[in-house]
């Protein structure tokens, strides 16, 4: 549920960069604090990298599914 009470979907997909795998969730109407603590917490689960971009996360490798029910379970809704 964003700021205004309104709930969001949480979009997440892969996209390749400097011929590497990226998995990218975005659409967060989130806290930063928050996404940053997701992103520590997804890092540690799939023991890759990552970073926090423009209100998105992105993780290091093809974690779609992995990311997804990590979400799910912090009470945000995916597609």
């Amino acid at each position: 549920t964003g700021y205004d009470g309104n709930v969001y979907v949480v979009k997440v997909r892969t996209e390749k960069r400097r011929g590497k795998l990226v998995t990218i969730a975005w659409n967060f109407q989130a806290h930063p604090k928050e996404l940053h603590d997701l992103l520590a917490k997804g890092k540690k689960q799939f023991g890759t990298g990552g970073q926090v971009t423009d209100n998105a996360l992105e993780i290091q490798g093809d974690h779609v599914d992995r990311l997804k029910r990590l979400l799910t379970e912090s009470g945000f809704k995916t597609k």
